[in-house]
C-alpha cells in the first residue's frame, strides 16, 4: 500500500475474483480528506462467464455478451463517489477466435472489441458469423440507460437456401439495424431499409412489411415475380422455420381455372431447415415441397403454364421433380390440355406422364430425344380445347406415336363417329364449291355447309422441330370419302396439301355390277372423285382445283372413259 499526495494506492499480489485470475489489477482510493472516491482499475485475460457478470453487476454495469469459452483481455477503470455512491466506469474488452453470445444468440468472432465509456458501449467485431447462414462485421453502440442500441452491419455473406434456389442472400451489404431490449424476457431488431422488424425472445419472429425491399436479395421472390406483400417468419433456433405470407405477384405460372388468368394474390404457409422447403396456398391448392430425395408440386382446381425448355433442363438434375395435378390443366405456349388428373415425373433426362380427362387417358415416355404417346378415348372437348378451335362434334379420338432412329415422331391419329365443324380448311373447302356451280353435287347430308360426319379418319404423320408430313390421310363418312397427303410448315404455319374427294359411293354399289358402264360413269375405283389442292397459311389456306369446271360429269370425261376403257378392261 502506497499513501501520497491525499491517496491510498492498493497493488495486490497475485489478486483473483472466483478462480480469476487478476494479476495487474489495483485499488486506490483518492481525495481522502476532500471529496473521497475509489477508483478500481481491473485488468484479467479470463472468460466472460457468470462470475465476471456477477463482479460487474454488483458495480451496476450490465453487458448483453457473454463469452464463457473464450479469453476476453479486459482493462476496466472504475470510480466510486463514496459521498453518492455514483459509479463512474471506462473499460475495454478484446478478444480473438472467440464464441461469444449476444442477448442469448451464438455467434463467432475472429476479432471482437468492446469500448465501455459509463452508460455507452461500442462494440465492433470482425468476420463474425452465425452458423453457417451469416458472416460479416459490425460496429455498433449500446446504450445501458435507454437499453437500445444502433449501429451497421456489414454483410459478408448471408445465405438461406434450399437446393439450388436462394431463399435469401446478401453478399457485401451495408445494413442499419436498432436494438431495444428494455423488456427484460424479449429483444427487438429493426433493419430499416429492409423494412423488417424481429422480436427475439422464447420464440423469434421476424416481420416484413413489404416484401418488395428484400427483392434484390432474394431468388425466390424473383422467380414467383412477388412484387410486394407482408410475411411473417418464426423459428425456435435458426434452424427450423415457419412463415406465413401475403403476397401480390405478377407470375403467370399458375392459373386460374374458371378463366386461364394468372393469380396474382397469394396467402401462403411456409416451412424450411436445411434439409427440407415447403411453400403452399392455405386453402392448399398449391403446395410445393422439397427435400434432399425430391421435388414435389401438387396443384388442385388449378392451371399451371409448362415451360417445355426449363422442363428439359429440370430433368437433366439428379433429384426427381414430381407434378401432379386433380381438376387442374396444362398450358403450353401454344396449347391448352384438359386435364381431371396428370402426373409428371422428371429424371436424368427422362420423363414420365399420365394424364386423364373423362374416359381419356394418355401416357407419356420420354428420354433424350426419344418419345413415347399413347392416348386413347379421348373427346370433342378436349381436342376442340386442344388445337385451339371448335372444329369437332362428339367423337373418340385416339394417337399412337414413336420417335423413329432418325429423330423423327412417326404416328398415327384415328378418329371415330365425330362431325367436323368449323374446321378452316374445311370451311374454306365448302366456300370453292360454292363457286363452281357444277361441284355443288358434292355437298350434300354428311358433307355441307353444317359440317362433315366422319365414321372413321386415320391419319399418319412424321413430325420434327420444322415440318408436320401428313403421310396419308384416310377419311371415310357417310357420303363423302377424303383421302390425301402434304406438309405443314411449323415455323411458318403453312400448309402444302394435295386431296381428293369421292363420292357417289351408294350409286357405286348398284353401277357395280356392270363392269363396263361402271367405269365410264365412275371411274377405275368404281366411285366419282375430284382432286383439291391445299395450300397457304394455315388459318386461311386456299383451295384450287385443275380446271374451272366439273372435270368428272362433262362429256368429255365420259367420252375419254369410253375411248380407253378397251385398254383398261
Amino acid at each position: 500500500m502506497i499513501f501520497a499526495k491525499n491517496a491510498l494506492e492498493f497493488y495486490p499480489d497475485t489478486p483473483n475474483y472466483q478462480n480469476h485470475i487478476l494479476s495487474g489489477s489495483q485499488v486506490s482510493i483518492k481525495n481522502i480528506f476532500t471529496n473521497p472516491s475509489l477508483e478500481i482499475f481491473i485488468n484479467t485475460n479470463s472468460p466472460l462467464d457468470d462470475e465476471i457478470e456477477t463482479l460487474l453487476e454488483s458495480y451496476h454495469i450490465t453487458l448483453p455478451i457473454q463469452a464463457p469459452n473464450a479469453k476476453i483481455d479486459t482493462k476496466l477503470h472504475l470510480k466510486v463517489d463514496l459521498q453518492n455512491h455514483s459509479i463512474d466506469y471506462k473499460g475495454i474488452f478484446k478478444s480473438h477466435n472467440a464464441d461469444i453470445m449476444v442477448n442469448s444468440i451464438p455467434f463467432y468472432s475472429e476479432y471482437i472489441s468492446v469500448n465501455m465509456d459509463n452508460h455507452l458501449i461500442n462494440v465492433n467485431t470482425k468476420n463474425s458469423s452465425y452458423k453457417n447462414y451469416l458472416k460479416g462485421d459490425s460496429n455498433f453502440i449500446l446504450d445501458t440507460t435507454s437499453k437500445t442500441l444502433s449501429g451497421d452491419l456489414l454483410i459478408h455473406s448471408f445465405l438461406i437456401s434450399s437446393d439450388s434456389t436462394e431463399i435469401l442472400s446478401i453478399q457485401n451489404h451495408l445494413l442499419p439495424f436498432k436494438v431495444n431490449f428494455q423488456e427484460h424476457n424479449q429483444t427487438l431488431i429493426e433493419f430499416p431499409t429492409l423494412k423488417l422488424l424481429s422480436t427475439l425472445k422464447d420464440d423469434y419472429y421476424f416481420e416484413f412489411n413489404d416484401l418488395n425491399a428484400l427483392l434484390p436479395f432474394s431468388q425466390l421472390l424473383q422467380e414467383y415475380k412477388i412484387q410486394q406483400g407482408y410475411a411473417k417468419i418464426t423459428t425456435k433456433d435458426f434452424n427450423e422455420f415457419y412463415g406465413n405470407l401475403s403476397v401480390q405477384s405478377t407470375q403467370n405460372i399458375l392459373l386460374d381455372k374458371s378463366n386461364n388468368q394468372p393469380l396474382n394474390s397469394f396467402e401462403l404457409q411456409l416451412h424450411y431447415n436445411p434439409t427440407y422447403f415447403s411453400i403452399q396456398s392455405q386453402d392448399e391448392n398449391f403446395i410445393f415441397r422439397q427435400n434432399e430425395q425430391s421435388k414435389q408440386l401438387t396443384l388442385n382446381n388449378l392451371g399451371i403454364l409448362i415451360d417445355l425448355e426449363q422442363l428439359k433442363t429440370s430433368s437433366k438434375q439428379n433429384t426427381p421433380f414430381i407434378i401432379q395435378g386433380k381438376n387442374s390443366n396444362l398450358h403450353t405456349k401454344k396449347y391448352t390440355i384438359l386435364s381431371d388428373s396428370f402426373s409428371l415425373s422428371l429424371i436424368n433426362d427422362e420423363l414420365k406422364a399420365t394424364l386423364t380427362h373423362k374416359n381419356g387417358r394418355a401416357d407419356i415416355y420420354k428420354k433424350g430425344d426419344s418419345i413415347t404417346i399413347d392416348a386413347r378415348e379421348f373427346g370433342d372437348l378436349f381436342f376442340n380445347t386442344l388445337i385451339g378451335q371448335n372444329a369437332f362434334s362428339n367423337g373418340r379420338f385416339f394417337l399412337n406415336a414413336n420417335t423413329n432412329e432418325k429423330g423423327v415422331l412417326i404416328g398415327k391419329i384415328n378418329l371415330l363417329n365425330t362431325s367436323i365443324n368449323q374446321l378452316n380448311t374445311l370451311q374454306n373447302l365448302m366456300a370453292f364449291i360454292d363457286t363452281i356451280p357444277s361441284l355443288l353435287s358434292l355437298k350434300m347430308p354428311g358433307f355441307n355447309d353444317q359440317g362433315y360426319y366422319l365414321k372413321e379418319g386415320n391419319i399418319v404423320f412424321g413430325l420434327n422441330q420444322d415440318f408436320l408430313a401428313i403421310e396419308n390421310l384416310d377419311f371415310i363418312g357417310s357420303s363423302i370419302d377424303i383421302k390425301g397427303k402434304g406438309i405443314i410448315d411449323i415455323k411458318n404455319q403453312n400448309i402444302d396439301f394435295y386431296a381428293q374427294l369421292i363420292t357417289a359411293k351408294s350409286l357405286g354399289e348398284i353401277i357395280n355390277k356392270i363392269p363396263l358402264v361402271n367405269y365410264i360413269l365412275l371411274g377405275k375405283e368404281g366411285t366419282i372423285s375430284t382432286s383439291f389442292s391445299i395450300k397457304g397459311p394455315l388459318k386461311n389456306p386456299n383451295i384450287t382445283t385443275q380446271t374451272t369446271q366439273d372435270i368428272l360429269l362433262s362429256p368429255f370425261n365420259i367420252l375419254k372413259r369410253i375411248v380407253t376403257s378397251p385398254l383398261e378392261i
